[in-house]
Parts: C-alpha cells; structure tokens; sequence
C-alpha cells in the first residue's frame, strides 16, 4: 500500500516540485480488494477503510492549507513591497516643523481659571473640585 503524499519542504517554505498529494490510485484498488476478500475479517476492512477515508482526508486539508499559505505568501510580499515604497517616500520628503499651535507650549492666556483648566483631567464620573 502506497499513498503518494510529499510533505517535503524548501527552506523558504515553498513545497518542493513532487508527485501530488492526492491518494494513489494504486493504494485505493489495493483497500479494495482487501474489501472483496473473504479471508479477512471484518475489522481489518473497517481500519484499512477509515485509513484511506483519513489519508484522503488530510490530503485535502493539505492542499487547502498550502494553497492558503502561498497566497498568504504573495500578500506577504506585496505588503512588503508596499512598506518599502513608504518608507522610500518618506525619507525623500522633509521632515515638517510644528506650528506654535501645535507645540508642548501652554496657551498664552492670562486667565488663571482658564489655564487651569486646559490643564486639568476629566475623570468620567468624578466630580470636579471647585477650589482650593
């Protein structure tokens, strides 16, 4: 019994050029003539059986899962490829200044209430404190 399944892999992730990861013909007339055969009992049947329904199985998962991945792969790149660009624009472009209204610099109001309160945090739910 043969199943013709290449779980070999490159270094960068790609599958390697091979026979394909669907279950062999060979290995499915071999489970059936075992099925035919009155020799063997029953249980063998059933386990040679649920084998090839796993293998067959997990082939599909395989081949779904690596179809996924290799897009994963070229969004990946593409992405990456995008990223560069970015950044090449952005080291090309000049940095700009801040305004002044901008800047860390309080506001230049003489009124005390005033300053106070574009300094001051508002908790949700507290109530403010009204003097000192």
């Amino acid at each position: 019994m043969n199943a013709t399944i290449d779980m070999s892999f490159r270094d960068d992730g790609t599958r390697k050029n091979g026979p394909s990861s669907t279950i062999s013909l060979d290995l499915r007339t071999a489970v059936d003539e075992v099925n035919r055969t009155k020799g063997v009992p029953k249980c063998v049947k059933k386990v040679l059986t649920s084998l090839v329904e796993q293998l067959s199985s997990l082939s599909l998962a395989l081949d779904r899962v690596s179809s996924e991945r290799d897009c994963l792969a070229l969004e990946n790149q593409n992405l990456r490829d995008r990223l560069r660009k970015f950044e090449a624009e952005g080291n090309q472009s000049s940095p700009k200044k801040l305004t002044e209204r901008h800047s860390s610099q309080p506001h230049e109001s003489n009124d005390y209430n005033e300053n106070e309160r574009l300094r001051s945090v508002v908790i949700s739910g507290i109530p403010e404190h009204n003097g000192f």
